[in-house]
């Protein structure tokens, strides 16, 4: 009774397995960088990849990175609909009221005959077009008394379509030669109608009748690899026809949006918000549709990487990333390990010491009850037989025969010498050659057995025992630590190059006259010709890969990242495919047509070899968006990007359309610069200066851990300098040449001319050094300390004199230098106009500001060039003023000169100028006539002084600006 209740169990559970969908949903929202909220209408993939997404306020584009929000503020527009895309690369968006928009760059520009469009569709209903290029497209109106037109440029072109006067219903356009029209017996859109196929002579080829229909949504139609075509018009009915007839028709639901994907699937969508898939390419019977688990969502277009978009109309988008075509599984929580697959049998174990198995032909299914087992998990397998094979458990080994199960207590057939240990496995190996010997490991031990399991040999390993294979004379030890190879005539057992391997050795197979297995998920290794060698598929190490050999030729190689399939023919081919994505596999095994393999959530999984091999690799797409110097971005001629030598800093933007998880990586080089790649997940890539030259630029790119793409490459061309080039080497010899004459003949000239600047210097400084002790300056000095000591105020006049001899000692002392440095010239002029502050008992007030040079107060300029000024200023502008008088001098840089301005609020330069005249005194001070003599043969002719009357900027007084060369420049 308990068997027969366990089969109906399978039985019922193999009953629920069908043709299903695999697949990971992932949605878009804020966290994704997608903020639109508003309803969508459209989501479709455009030729080069992008993601476009419709809604009522906005166009988006989506490159799997980055949304990008285009601008329509100003533009006018109602809803936007849906988005065309032309033969040229042309995309057209159309809104509820009848206009066409193209995309430009980041915005929207709208048709130049968006206002005659609107007004041909006077019923507000949806338009479809036929984009060929900007200035040749097509518009269909769908509503009463409609028809099509032809955009020429600025142009509309009435198409000629003859309609009944009396027609009430929707036109489709479909092509030149075919229309669709939907008619009505009443002005309700609820009535009874009739759907008519009609050429373009309203010859009606077939129609159909409806009863109770609806139309007031987008009618929408696509084609067929065969020619025909697919239509949903009103809500209910998917129509299928041909050019001729129409072949059927299907109620299937509130129909809105229909297509079809690259694997020849047809997804409908319904108002209801459900979603609809057709594998069968029948679409008579709605038992060819299966239903998906996904509510509230349409379905809409395909990426190129096999992603599904679906979007709901609150602003939701979600993406089906499909793992396989069609998988068959067996549910089953009970089940703890697979067994194997026998004449297409497959055998697995369950929780309650069930052995069960399903034959995969005739789906017949069958169990046995193994009472004596010790534990749930059935862990080796090993046919012998068309009907017999064996099993093995934790030290169990279970003999099959015609459904027949013979138990054996390991540990009482050990050879003394083992070690009995429970938790440890018996684990059978691989034979690929017949004889009548069974190899198997336990623990650290390796054993030989008869077919009758009795001992013929055994020896120790130092490390757990994981794979064994027994190929031609020889056995392959796989352990954690190492492979081993050994002589099954002496059994004795040596490393195989241990340094090559890291990690434990799993799943011994023989193949291509080698053994292949995999190192600790760490790579795919083979040892072949005593050779070991680690499989790389461009330049990629496999990680955590499974090896599975589906017959003598083919071995296949499966892991997170890609699928691989070897073929030994005349030589060994090698094939990329796609990963399984959604399971993890626990254990497998294989015939020549399908997979068999344990999952933790789906339990037993058929997966057929052909649709592993219908997923071909895919690689992101990647571009190289632009080339720019700079300074601009360079067009390439005949492929090759040139750019001046002047220009030469070279930027390289790239771009990649990819929407599955992992982020893209790109890796590069540029030949005559790098020899290695380099590996980045930046956009931008960047070459500083280059050498003139020709360059190849070469780049590939992947995601997550698969191989690396193909190239895609690029020349780039820096021009040589002007200096490099012939003609301009040729132009510096002639005017070297020249040059080299000129200055023969002018070196004297100009030898005579430096000697004449040389003495002109030499008298302008020694005039300065007569000039340094002003007759006229001690004079008043004099004059002052006799009136203190008449005034009977010694202590002022002993003062006054200690700061005389302050400022003459200082005089004396820097009167032997060429130059000094700014810090001495400022302490000298202090010292000074104290000196001359105190002489005229506090006349006016001064202020030295040097803060804006304080970090140059070390550097030199030629001696006493600031005194004359100073002295000018007090002497001729403050000493005689009504009031206080006020002295600033303020120390700047301006480019390679100090600029120091001494300004007084005196009488100015036009009031002593008057007095001059007056008293026939016109001759400027001596000592500024020296400085400004000075100060042109220092400057080399260039500014040296500028005075200014503050009269002119309604001031009182004199500005006076000292421009001085400075020596570190």
């Amino acid at each position: 009774m308990k068997r027969v209740l366990s089969l109906l169990l399978v039985l019922f559970c193999y009953s629920k397995v069908s043709a299903q969908f695999e697949y990971d949903i992932r949605y878009y929202g804020e966290e994704s960088g997608f903020y639109d909220t508003d309803e969508i209408s459209d989501i479709q993939v455009d030729s080069e990849g992008y993601v476009w997404i419709v809604s009522f306020s906005g166009i988006t584009r989506y490159d799997g990175e980055v949304f990008e929000k285009f601008k329509s503020n100003n533009i006018t527009h109602s809803n936007f609909l849906r988005f065309y895309e032309g033969a040229d690369g042309i995309k057209v968006i159309t809104d509820d009221e009848g206009r066409l928009f193209f995309v430009d760059s980041d915005s929207l520009i709208g048709h130049t005959l968006n206002d005659s469009l609107v007004k041909y569709n006077r019923f507000k209903l949806w338009i479809d077009i036929q984009v060929k290029s900007k200035n040749n497209i097509t518009v269909s109106y769908r509503g009463f008394h409609t028809n099509c037109y032809l955009l020429l440029g600025t142009e509309i072109v009435k198409l000629n379509y003859p309609r009944y006067e009396s027609f009430r219903g929707i036109n489709v356009f479909i092509n030149d030669k075919l229309n669709i029209y939907h008619t009505t017996d009443s002005s309700s859109f609820h009535l009874n109608g009739t759907f008519s196929l009609q050429d373009n002579n309203q010859k009606i080829l077939d129609s159909i009748v409806f009863t109770d229909e609806q139309y007031l949504i987008q009618p929408e139609y696509i084609k067929l690899p065969n020619g025909e075509y697919l239509l949903i018009v009103g809500r209910n009915y998917l129509i299928h026809l041909n050019e001729n007839k129409i072949l059927s028709k299907l109620k299937i639901g509130r129909l809105s949006r229909i297509f079809l994907d690259s694997q020849g699937r047809l997804w409908l969508s319904t108002l209801d918000g459900e979603i609809y898939v057709n594998e069968t390419n029948d679409y008579s019977s709605k038992e060819n549709f299966i239903r998906l688990k996904i509510q509230n969502y349409s379905v809409s277009s395909e990426d190129k990487q096999g992603g599904i978009w679906m979007y709901s109309k609150n602003g939701k988008i979600q993406r089906l990333d499909i793992d396989l075509n069609i998988i068959s599984k067996t549910k089953n929580a009970n089940l703890t390990s697979f067994v194997g697959l026998n004449n297409n049998i497959v055998y697995y174990s369950t929780a309650n010491r069930q052995l069960k198995w399903i034959n995969l032909n005739t789906k017949d299914k069958d169990s046995l009850f193994i009472e004596s087992m010790k534990d749930n998990e059935l862990v080796s397998y090993l046919k012998i037989s068309d009907s017999i094979t064996w099993v093995t458990s934790r030290l169990q080994v279970v003999k099959l025969k015609d459904s027949m199960a013979e138990v054996i207590q390991f540990n009482e057939l050990l050879y003394p010498n083992f070690r009995k240990n429970n938790s440890s496995v018996i684990k059978l190996g691989k034979n690929y050659d017949s004889d009548d010997l069974i190899i198997g490991s336990h623990n650290r031990f390796l054993f030989v057995v008869d077919k009758g399991f009795k001992f013929k040999k055994h020896i120790e390993f130092k490390s757990i025992i994981t794979s064994v294979i027994k190929h031609s004379d020889f056995i392959y030890v796989g352990t954690k630590n190492g492979l081993f190879k050994g002589s099954l005539s002496d059994f004795i057992f040596k490393q195989v190059k241990k340094h090559r391997i890291q990690g434990t050795i799993l799943n011994l197979l023989c193949f291509d006259k080698g053994i292949w297995f995999n190192a600790n998920n760490k790579g795919v290794f083979y040892f072949k010709n005593e050779k070991l060698n680690e499989l790389v598929v461009n330049e990629c190490i496999i990680t955590d890969p499974t090896i599975v050999l589906r017959d003598t030729n083919e071995l296949w190689i499966l892991s997170k990242s890609i699928n691989i399939k070897l073929v030994k023919e005349d030589s060994l081919t090698m094939e990329s495919f796609e990963p399984i994505k959604n399971y993890r596999v626990k254990g497998f095994v294989n015939d020549q047509k399908n997979l068999v393999f344990v999952t933790q959530k789906s339990g037993l999984v058929v997966l057929p070899f052909i649709n592993l091999e219908n997923k071909q690799l895919s690689y992101p797409d990647f571009f190289i968006e632009n080339v720019s110097n700079g300074v601009s971005t360079i067009a390439p001629i005949n492929s090759v990007y040139e750019t001046k030598y002047s220009q030469r800093t070279i930027n390289i933007m790239l771009r990649s359309i990819s929407f599955i998880n992992d982020k893209v990586s790109y890796r590069y080089k540029l030949s005559n610069i790098e020899e290695a790649w380099n590996v980045t997940n930046q956009r931008r890539i960047q070459y500083l200066q280059l050498p003139p030259g020709n360059y190849t630029f070469e780049l590939q790119a992947r995601t997550g851990s698969k191989p690396w793409s193909d190239s895609k490459i690029i020349h780039i061309n820096v021009a040589k300098p002007y200096w490099q080039e012939l003609w301009f080497l040729t132009a510096i010899a002639i005017i070297l040449t020249l040059l080299i004459y000129w200055f023969v003949k002018s070196r004297i000239k100009a030898s005579k001319r430096n000697d004449e600047l040389i003495i002109n210097n030499m008298k302008a400084e020694q005039r300065a050094l007569r000039a340094q002790i002003d007759p006229h300056f001690i004079f008043n000095i004099i004059s002052s300390a006799q009136y203190f000591i008449v005034s009977n105020n010694n202590i002022k006049a002993n003062e006054f004199l200690n700061m005389f001899s302050s400022v003459l000692r200082s005089n004396l002392e820097l009167a032997g230098m060429n130059t000094i440095t700014l810090k001495q010239e400022i302490e000298f002029i202090d010292k000074y106009i104290k000196l001359e502050q105190f002489r005229l008992e506090g006349k006016f007030d001064y202020e030295i500001y040097s803060h804006k040079i304080a970090n140059c107060l070390q550097e030199e300029i030629p001696q006493f060039m600031l005194q004359p000024f100073i002295e000018n200023a007090i002497q001729h502008g403050l000493k005689d003023i009504n009031g206080k008088g006020l002295l600033t001098i303020d120390f700047e840089l301006e480019k390679e000169f100090f600029k120091v301005t001494i300004e007084d609020n005196g009488w100015g330069i036009k009031f002593i100028q008057k007095l001059k005249e007056k008293y026939n005194t016109k001759r400027e001070t001596f000592g500024i006539e020296i400085t400004k003599e000075r100060l042109l043969l220092y400057n080399k002719n260039k500014k040296s002084i500028e005075i200014i009357d503050l009269v002119e900027e309604e001031k009182r007084g004199t500005r006076i600006v000292i421009y001085i060369k400075r020596i570190l420049l």
